[in-house]
Formats: C-alpha cells, structure tokens, sequence
C-alpha cells in the first residue's frame, strides 16, 4: 500500500487558492526545514500505526473547536453546527438541526464568530 499526503512547507500560496491553503512558512512566519519535518511527520505516522488511540486521544485533547459553532464548506455547499469532539476513527461529530452527523471529508473547518 501507498499513502500519500502533500504539505505545503516553504512555498508562495497563489491567490486563487487562498482562502483553501496555506503553507507551513506562512503560519510560522519563517521556513522550514523539509527533512526535520519529513522525520517529525514520519515519527508521527509509525506511532500512530502502532497505537492508533493513543494519536486519537491526544488529539481530543487538543480540540479547540469542540462545543463551538463552526462552519463547514463541502464540495457542494456549507453547514454549520456545534462541533461535539471526534469518533474514535478521527472524523469531526457536528451537531446541527437534523441531528449529530459525521463528517467525514472537508474543505474547510471554521469557527463561526458571532
């Protein structure tokens, strides 16, 4: 099996796409190094295969959107909700009027600032 993931770390976003991505530079205001981070993102993938929960723990732990109104943009169209936290496979739980979904894939995750 190969898995594949793309990171943008030290190049320009165009303006097109902005509102979609950002790159690693631009949140940390100065480059990085690819092989430092090459190494990190490997250490994290051969952890996680060896204890998946423990990843999915840590990550509940640091949930900053859990219990705060988000938007969420899919392909199609955009819904909002309260974010409740993640399953135990890692997917977003959004609670909205219809009832607690499980949002598997999307574009982009907000925090809804009343």
């Amino acid at each position: 099996m190969l898995i594949g993931i793309g990171v943008n770390v030290n190049n320009s976003i165009p303006p097109k796409i902005r509102d979609l991505a950002v790159s690693l530079k631009e949140l940390l205001g100065r480059e990085v190094d690819r092989m430092s981070l090459l190494t990190d993102i490997r250490g994290n993938i051969y952890r996680y295969l060896h204890n998946p929960f423990s990843a999915i723990e840590r990550r509940r732990q640091r949930d900053y959107l859990k219990n705060k109104r988000v938007s969420i943009r899919l392909r199609e169209k955009k819904i909002e909700g309260i974010a409740r936290g993640i399953d135990d496979e890692g997917f977003l739980l959004l609670e909205t009027e219809r009832g607690l979904e499980r949002i598997v894939y999307a574009l982009k995750v907000e925090e809804v600032v009343e």
